[in-house]
């Protein structure tokens, strides 16, 4: 699922292209669309195992039992609903509907007390912590990979 963002923007960028005002479109050069796709691709996957290791290491912190599977597990169910969103990216226009990737964040929410044991009392706040951290990773994510388009 990871791989659907990525494969979606380089058809969308570099094969259907982005429509300019006035008419015309612009296309990302093949080559560099693929490059692209493949860093966002590996990037997207070390943002999930980065995600779970914090999500592990933040546990006993809010009264959670450290468990690295169970974390893991955590990191990659709260990210699916972005990877699924990122099919909007066939239709660049189309790619501020990724909005609904949200749903990931009450995903997290939900399983925290579930996967890591935490009190549900103490929910919010780690799940407040764990999307700082994954804000964070989500810049960077991003910067290395348009290091790569231009």
């Amino acid at each position: 699922m990871a791989a659907i963002g990525p494969v979606a923007s380089f058809i969308g960028l570099s094969l259907v292209g982005i429509s300019l005002p006035g008419g015309g479109s612009y296309r990302i050069p093949v080559t560099q669309g693929v490059l692209q796709a493949v860093v966002q691709y590996i990037l997207t996957l070390g943002g999930v195992y980065v995600l779970a290791l914090i999500i592990d290491a933040l546990a006993p912190t809010f009264s959670g039992e450290k468990n690295i599977d169970q974390a893991f597990k955590l990191a990659t169910y709260s990210y699916t609903p972005g990877w699924l969103v990122g099919i909007f990216m066939l239709i660049p226009t189309l790619g501020v509907l990724g909005i609904l990737g949200l749903y990931g964040l009450y995903l997290l929410y939900i399983g925290l007390p579930v996967l890591m044991k935490s009190p549900k009392e103490k929910s919010m706040g780690y799940t407040v912590t764990i999307i700082i951290a994954a804000i964070i990773i989500f810049v960077v994510i991003g910067v290395v990979s348009r290091l790569f388009i231009h």
